[in-house]
C-alpha cells in the first residue's frame, strides 16, 4: 500500500490530519444525520494504539486496536482520532 495509513472515512469529511508525538491525529466531520464509522488500517505503518479525543486533544476514550481501528461518529458531529504508530 502506498499511503502512511489506510483511511476509510465512509461518508465522513476528513478536515484535518496532523502529526502528534504519538503518531497522527485525524479530525472528521459527519455531515449526515446518521452515524458513520471511521476505519484506519495499516499502510506503510501499522496502528498500535488509538484514542478518541475532544477537538482540544483531551482523551475521551481508548479504542481497541489490533493493527486497525474503528471509531463510530454520531450524526452531525465532529470527532478526533489519535493513532499511535
Amino acid at each position: 500500500t502506498d499511503g502512511l495509513l489506510s483511511i476509510d472515512a465512509d461518508s465522513l469529511v476528513l478536515t484535518r490530519m496532523e502529526t502528534v508525538p504519538e503518531g497522527v491525529a485525524l479530525t472528521v466531520l459527519n455531515l449526515d444525520n446518521g452515524a458513520h464509522e471511521l476505519r484506519i488500517g495499516a499502510g506503510r505503518v501499522t496502528p498500535v494504539a488509538a484514542q478518541r479525543t475532544n477537538l482540544a486533544g483531551a482523551v475521551i476514550e481508548t479504542l481497541a486496536c489490533d493493527g486497525s481501528v474503528r471509531m463510530p461518529v454520531a450524526g452531525r458531529a465532529w470527532a478526533r482520532l489519535v493513532v499511535h504508530i
